[in-house]
């Protein structure tokens, strides 16, 4: 993306890329019932907070579906958290 050589594993991102998260994201939940067919699981309250779905069939879906349909690719940390971000709050 930039042309920049990436060193070493600590200098690299994975990103989403047509379709990005959000887009990806979106399209399940819409295709799932929307907003409201999802619960999130209660806080497990093990020192940090993740959001996890609470319907075991929707977290297996996703998954398959994300599989599918996101397009990985390997990017320098410096380009998925500075150039991506700021070309994305433009759009």
């Amino acid at each position: 993306m930039t042309g920049d050589n990436i060193a070493s594993a600590d200098q690299s991102d994975v990103d989403h890329h047509h379709p990005v998260f959000e887009e990806l994201a979106e399209s399940f939940i819409q295709s799932h019932g929307g907003l409201e067919a999802f619960t999130i699981a209660p806080d497990n309250a093990a020192g940090f907070s993740v959001a996890e779905l609470e319907n075991p069939t929707l977290v297996r879906d996703w998954q398959e579906y994300h599989r599918k349909h996101a397009k990985l690719r390997v990017i320098t940390k410096h380009a998925n958290r500075s150039i991506l971000r700021k070309k994305i709050r433009d759009e």
